[in-house]
């Protein structure tokens, strides 16, 4: 007997339909009607974009209009364009404007003729790409190795190396000991190389093994090097600079302004390493940068310049002929181009050194004399006491990037003279180092004497002029 068969019901959503179309009612259309007729306008817009039909949920006297008022060409767009009132700019606009237009048609330039923006400097170029070997350098062997290859391979002491004799001087640190790749070699090579010259120097070198911030500096630097100081004053002048408080009324500089500057100058930085570089140089954090501290830091050497021209009119005006601290001279001496212990703040520089405690009263007397040599440098000097220690110093690390190995008797003593067999050694050794890898040492010592050297200038001119008998003249009537 076959098996009865029980009846199925439909789920209950189309129990649902099948009501409704009992009662001749399509759910589907109701439901579309309700949806648009509790729809706004702006979901209407979507919805017929979504459908392919942008003017579908408009009413047909707003489609009808919008067609009668769109041009019919490209030129009746412009003269309506032209002829609609357009919004009054602001003051600050006005300015803006009217310093750019001068700016440029001093400069016989236009906006369309600007440089497009390359590549945006980059904090540590090449960071990723640095081989173990490189990182566990130390100072004199990078220095050694570099020199090596300069000499022997490019044929000559040039300071210089080419893509290919820089590559060899990476096959060489990395034989027997990681494997080396010629298009490794080459992607390390174009990272440093934005200048786009051709050949790598010995700082940027460095300053790459050893993740310093002197090749971002020198990058930077460069751009702002088509920008000259009076065009730039001239240009903020105009704008309405905001000018800081105190007697000397320099400018102060917000993002803004020191965005407009770039885009006028047409200085090769995006809006975003505009801000970034901004927020770098702005060390107070107050939001603003001062025009002159910018300037001494894109042009090196200008505050010396500047003092020196001060002091000679100062001489002229009080008849002073005496060469009295003109300030420290170092024969043969070249600041560094890209000095790899330059910091982005105004901390020191930390030389760590482990040492006997024996050896205390030299590191004080090593500290005694930098700062009798570089009045302005700031380099500050931290002990390490070592207990197993008898004598000496054992090791010295520059606290700058990743660290930079400056002296390790445990490596270094079978193949290299003791820098601390004596004072005078040490000072030299030291004296060598900081005037190699510092910004300018020799420029910031004579910068500290002639700042002292014009104020005593100033109280002379202030004496010479006050009358003879100011203080004892008699009073009317007497």
């Amino acid at each position: 007997m076959a098996e009865e068969q029980k009846p199925k019901f439909p789920p209950p959503r189309d129990r649902k339909l099948s009501s409704g179309a009992c009662l001749g009612l399509d759910i589907t259309a109701f439901e579309n009607a309700r949806r648009k007729s509790l729809a706004t306008p702006l979901q209407l817009q979507v919805q017929a974009l979504k459908d392919g039909n942008l003017e579908e949920g408009r009413p047909s006297s707003q489609v009808m209009k919008r067609r009668a008022s769109m041009p019919a060409s490209k030129e009746e767009a412009e003269a309506q364009a032209k002829a609609k009132p357009q919004p009054m700019p602001s003051f600050r606009d006005s300015m803006r404007n009217k310093a750019r237009e001068t700016f440029l048609r001093k400069r016989k330039t236009n906006s369309a003729s600007r440089i497009s923006v390359d590549k945006d400097p980059e904090l540590y170029p090449g960071r990723d790409l640095l081989p173990e070997t490189v990182k566990a350098l130390d100072i004199p062997t990078a220095l050694d190795i570099f020199q090596y290859h300069d000499r022997v391979r490019a044929h000559g002491n040039t300071g210089l190396l080419d893509r290919r004799t820089f590559s060899e001087m990476l096959f060489a640190i990395a034989r027997g000991k990681e494997y080396m790749t010629t298009e490794w070699c080459d992607a390390i090579f174009n990272a440093l190389d934005y200048e786009q010259t051709g050949v790598l120097d010995q700082d940027q070198f460095l300053g790459w093994a050893f993740n310093s911030l002197n090749n971002y500096f020198s990058d930077v630097r460069r751009r702002f090097h088509i920008v000259k100081e009076p065009d730039l004053r001239e240009l903020l002048t105009g704008l309405g600079a905001t000018p800081g408080s105190g007697f000397s009324q320099q400018f102060l500089i917000s993002k803004e302004e020191f965005w407009f500057v770039v885009e006028t100058c047409s200085i090769k930085l995006s809006r975003k390493a505009c801000e970034e570089l901004h927020e770098r140089l702005d060390l107070d954090k107050t939001g603003s940068l001062e025009l002159t501290e910018f300037l001494n830091w894109v042009y090196p050497g200008r505050e010396l310049h500047q003092l020196q021209q001060k002091l000679d009119s100062l001489r002229r005006q009080i008849s002073d002929d005496s060469d009295e601290d003109n300030g420290v001279a170092e024969d043969g001496y070249k600041p560094p181009k890209r000095p790899i212990w330059e910091m982005l703040s105004k901390n020191a520089v930390v030389l760590e050194f482990t040492i006997a405690q024996a050896y205390q009263p030299k590191i004080k007397h090593l500290k005694d004399m930098l700062l009798e040599k570089f009045q302005q440098l700031i380099v500050d000097l931290v002990v390490v006491i070592d207990p197993t220690l008898k004598h000496s110093c054992s090791r010295v690390v520059a606290k700058v990037g990743r660290g930079m190995v400056l002296w390790d008797a445990t490596s270094m003593t079978p193949y290299r003279d003791d820098p601390f067999e004596s004072k005078v050694a040490t000072a030299a050794w030291l004296k060598k180092y900081v005037m190699d890898f510092m910004p300018d040492a020799i420029g910031a010592a004579n910068v500290a004497v002639l700042k002292r050297r014009k104020r005593e200038m100033k109280m002379m001119r202030g004496a010479s002029r006050q009358p003879a008998g100011l203080g004892s003249r008699p009073r009317a009537g007497s």
